[in-house]
């Protein structure tokens, strides 16, 4: 059975920004692909049909592979919208590609993919069995419980806060009580990122 992870929540709290101009200079199909991907998760947590949406994942996977190979993922924003299909994953290797390519688009001038940077390292520790570091990971053995999510293993003390803020993951007091709120059975309140500068144009998502 596939594990269930924050793949059931990240997609909801995670939009990526961009002008209508900018859009032009982008994969169009790409973007295709990465408005399917979220489509699929527009769901409570833990009520996924992964039955249904796991073979539409690979099928992504495998174009979204194909564009890379054809070299067409070209900016910054494609590289992210990229890594974000394969931060859902079934392989470790699919979490290791992810964060490349959230790396790359960091590299090409997409300041907005350091959250997801963060996310795909924090699920890749955790499918080696070690823990996070960034604290954007949920795991749960029993989605149907409430009680029982957690984000632990979790390393609190590699990384200080100014590290959090400066790859525009929230803070741990709002980690907190967005884990409590889940506990409590109600929805989590939205996450309350740091600015996250996308340079070189400056532009800060919400």
């Amino acid at each position: 059975m596939r594990p269930q992870r924050l793949t059931l929540l990240i997609p909801l709290l995670f939009t990526i920004g961009l002008t209508a101009a900018d859009d032009r200079t982008h994969n169009s199909e790409l973007k295709r692909i990465y408005q399917a991907d979220q489509k699929d998760r527009e769901t409570p947590l833990g009520s996924s049909d992964w039955k249904t949406v796991g073979p539409r994942d690979a099928a992504r996977r495998a174009r979204v592979r194909q564009l890379i190979d054809k070299g067409e993922v070209r900016t910054g924003l494609d590289y992210e919208r990229a890594a974000l299909v394969f931060q859902h994953g079934d392989t470790n290797d699919d979490i290791l590609l992810a964060h490349v390519l959230a790396v790359t688009a960091i590299g090409m001038g997409n300041g907005e993919a350091r959250w997801l940077a963060a996310a795909s390292l924090d699920r890749y520790l955790h499918r080696l069995g070690q823990p996070q570091v960034f604290g954007t990971q949920l795991t749960s053995k029993d989605v149907t419980q409430p009680a029982g999510w957690t984000m632990e293993p979790y390393n609190r003390n590699l990384l200080a806060p100014s590290l959090l803020e400066a790859n525009c993951v929230p803070d741990r007091r709002d980690q907190t009580e967005r884990l409590d709120a889940i506990h409590r059975g109600v929805d989590p309140p939205a996450p309350k990122h740091p600015p996250c500068v996308d340079a070189p144009s400056g532009k800060k998502r919400p």
